[in-house]
């Protein structure tokens, strides 16, 4: 199959993860965003809701995205309409914040919750639509190398973007004009972003005979089909929460570094460049990976990761105490393997989802597997009940399970078998 615009489709998915990866190395969700939040509010709960907020709204609503996005030959004027309103809603917070000197802080709280609401559930549903046009737009045979080189870049301008966003914090943040200017580089990210989203030359898919399932059935009803007719679906939604275990000690490792060995809090800086490194690396040789044994290689080793980390961390519990340099290479470590696993989602359980999904039930296939990742959402503050019931040995041996769990499910994962292209040219 000739697949026409191809280098024009690549560059513009290059230039989408740029822009979309510097954006988001700005806007902060580890950083800046909770700073606003307390800086608004003054309250470490609605700071944590914020947090919720902001990874629900990513979502939760790709199952009912994907299920409308079924059976719709052009999946474009969605993906671009969604993406054009959920960027303005930043640039109209940008534009608030500016304002904010003169406004009641409950008020601009009030337009973060707002903009989070429209920015992050409308992007959702740009997502579901942009998988299906990429994989329309990319042979299977190179779709991991792209995505791979994709998220390299992403890392590297994301990582520039949030040392820029470290510095303004060192140098002493100023609300609202400091967090005015920071979110004001996001929106100029994000208009990037979508020059590259515009660029696309969606290709015609041709449609299966009759409807889909999807298209037959109710967002429920094909949810519940999908899980009971589907096992290589079932089989990777189930290890993909397995390796959400992971998630548990995922906000510890920072706090056990700083409090239990003793690290200094300066090291936040390294730390971060290492989990970069390590996600830039790992994009790159993981989408080689998948593009020479396929995705599910790459998620074996995901879930490889998954247990790797939380027994490091434990190793270090047992014999880093008093030994600085031990402990300091340790954590590097472990961050550079977070880093890595943050990049393998998207080149092993996503692209497998992409793969293995029928004939025009992409949409409905990664939007459904998004929503039930939602369920991990809790896993951090479970995570917590656990370190304040028990210890940190518990934390972490509780979280390398997941990824144990998770390695033995990966084993029986039948091999995804990219459906064939049907592509017009």
């Amino acid at each position: 199959m000739i697949y026409t615009h191809l280098r024009r489709n690549v560059a513009g998915i290059l230039t989408d993860f740029v822009g979309f990866g510097t954006a988001l190395g700005f806007i902060g969700f580890d950083t800046l965003l909770p700073l606003l939040a307390f800086a608004l509010t003054g309250n470490e709960a609605l700071v944590g809701l914020v947090g919720t907020l902001w990874i629900g709204f990513w979502l939760l609503p790709q199952l009912a995205a994907g299920r409308w996005l079924a059976g719709r030959p052009r999946k474009k004027p969605v993906m671009i309409g969604a993406a054009v309103i959920s960027r303005t809603a930043l640039v109209l917070f940008v534009a608030l914040l500016a304002l904010g000197g003169s406004l009641d802080r409950g008020l601009v709280f009030a337009g973060l919750i707002a903009m989070i609401a429209v920015f992050r559930g409308l992007d959702s549903v740009a997502a579901v639509a942009w998988f299906d046009i990429v994989s329309k737009c990319l042979p299977s045979a190179v779709r991991s190398r792209i995505f791979g080189a994709g998220q390299a870049l992403a890392n590297v301008f994301r990582f520039g973007a949030s040392l820029v966003v470290t510095a303004a914090i060192y140098g002493g943040l100023v609300y609202p004009g400091s967090f005015a200017m920071l979110y004001g580089f996001a929106a100029i990210a994000l208009a990037l972003s979508l020059v590259g989203l515009l660029v696309l030359r969606e290709p015609v898919e041709r449609a299966a005979a009759g409807a889909s399932m999807s298209e037959q059935m109710g967002v429920l009803a094909h949810a519940v089909h999908v899980l009971r007719k589907d096992r290589a679906f079932r089989q990777v939604t189930l290890v993909r929460l397995m390796v959400g275990l992971f998630d548990l000690a995922r906000p510890q490792y920072i706090v056990h570094a700083a409090n239990e060995l003793g690290l200094p809090a300066s090291n936040v800086g390294l730390f971060i460049a290492a989990q970069t490194i390590g996600g830039i690396l790992s994009s790159i040789a993981l989408g080689r990976l998948s593009e020479g044994k396929g995705s599910t290689a790459v998620i074996r080793i995901t879930s490889l990761l998954a247990v790797s980390v939380p027994l490091i961390a434990l190793a270090l519990q047992t014999f880093g105490h008093g030994q600085p340099e031990l402990a300091m290479a340790g954590y590097l470590l472990v961050f550079a393997l977070i880093g890595a696993l943050d990049a393998s989602f998207l080149l092993g359980f996503l692209v497998y989802v992409l793969d293995i999904a029928p004939p025009g039930e992409r949409p409905a296939y990664t939007g459904l597997a998004n929503t039930i990742a939602g369920v991990i959402v809790v896993a951090p503050t479970i995570g917590g009940v656990i370190l304040q019931l028990t210890s940190y040995p518990a934390l972490f041996l509780s979280a390398a399970m997941g990824g144990a769990l998770a390695l033995l499910g990966a084993r029986r994962l039948p091999a995804a078998a990219p459906v064939a292209d049907r592509v017009e040219a």
